[in-house]
């Protein structure tokens, strides 16, 4: 009875070994279908680890992706990223076209504030898009998983900070340097650096880092005037439509309405796009204007 029980085992185990086996496998084998059903590109030096961060969708099926040199790019793309990216590093670049030798455009990727953001161009270096990443493992399904790169995705807005939490040695700096400031909004980096927004003729971003100390100021793109909390359901329909074209998978942080003795100037809103927080300027009527990358 007892060899039989132990046969029983040693056939359990060889079981589980081999379903176990599979099951990676299989997921190994989805995930490469995935990078070629995506047309995924590997923005991190190891590509075949689960936390290997890809740009996806990249260009349209069937379209070739060529590498080439930044000195090869149309100018406008890196007037673009300099005023954009402030002090990004270039990665890569690659030229798209269609099989029959149609160029379609270009996919730049860069380093900023130490995580890789990929772009794409059309023809003649205009910007069109901010591409999403996903990590590796979650190529497939909704993208992202809790505890992961970009989980920021579950719509909790986890990364707020309330005006009353904010640091006191933050808040010493800002009361010290910029006196006439009033706080409009903080949020945390997972770097844990923290952001605080705030206005005084201007909007402005103030960057600290998690021991509080103070990194830099950058004045955001917004007209001038009075900004008040706007929600986003609130927004005209033109941001919202420009949000979802140009940022995919982005997350809503925080919008402002900018009035003038009570006249519509434009809007401010904030997101997340892969990890990486933007500022985007839209006129009265919900045009876009100009957009920051910030931290």
């Amino acid at each position: 009875m007892k060899k039989l029980t132990k046969i029983y085992a040693t056939f359990a185990a060889v079981a589980v070994l081999a379903f176990t086996s599979c099951e990676k496998e299989r997921i190994s084998s989805d995930n490469s279908n995935a990078i070629s059903q995506l047309n995924a590109l590997a923005v991190t030096a190891d590509s075949t680890s689960d936390d290997a961060i890809f740009i996806i969708n990249t260009c349209a099926r069937g379209s070739k992706r060529d590498s080439i040199t930044f000195s090869a790019l149309p100018t406008g793309i890196s007037t673009y990223l300099t005023m954009n990216y402030s002090g990004y590093t270039f990665k890569k670049a690659l030229k798209v076209a269609t099989r029959n030798e149609v160029q379609e455009g270009f996919i730049v990727v860069v380093e900023f504030e130490g995580k890789p953001v990929g772009l794409k161009f059309d023809n003649t270096g205009a910007f069109v898009k901010v591409l999403e990443q996903r990590e590796r493992r979650d190529l497939l399904g909704k993208g992202w998983r809790p505890g992961g790169r970009f989980d920021c995705r579950d719509g909790k807005h986890k990364d707020t900070i309330a005006l009353s939490a904010i640091p006191a040695a933050i808040k010493t700096y800002i009361t010290t340097n910029y006196p006439m400031d009033t706080l409009l909004h903080a949020s945390s980096v997972k770097d844990g650096s923290v952001i605080v927004l705030t206005t005084n003729n201007g909007h402005f971003a103030n960057i600290f880092k998690v021991n509080s100390s103070f990194v830099k100021r950058i004045a955001l793109p917004a007209p001038h005037g009075k900004g008040s909390s706007i929600a986003e359901t609130s927004l005209p329909s033109t941001i919202k439509n420009y949000l979802i074209a140009t940022y995919p998978a982005y997350v809503f942080t925080k919008a402002f309405i900018v009035k003038s003795d009570s006249i519509v100037k434009g809007y401010v809103v904030m997101i997340d796009a892969n990890a990486t927080k933007y500022v985007i300027h839209f006129d009265e009527l919900g045009n876009f204007v100009k957009n920051i990358a910030v931290k």
